[in-house]
């Protein structure tokens, strides 16, 4: 089951850099990485989002 994520920064700052799907909404044995092989930008969706979550802030990704 494909589910929405969300990220609570705790403690410092991270840059993150979301990419929508190649596939819309796959199926868990269908998602794109999760085997642990290193993505090409041509096997990334369009860029959707570039931020700095930063100590305190909460980022909701949902699925799709």
């Amino acid at each position: 089951m494909v589910t929405s994520m969300v990220v609570l920064q705790v403690w410092g700052q991270k840059a993150w850099r979301v990419y929508g799907a190649p596939k819309p909404l796959p199926y868990t044995d269908e998602q794109v990485g999760k085997a642990g092989v290193r993505l090409s930008a041509d096997d990334l969706g369009e860029l959707t989002l570039e931020c700095v979550v930063k100590q305190g802030d909460v980022l909701y990704i949902p699925r799709g």
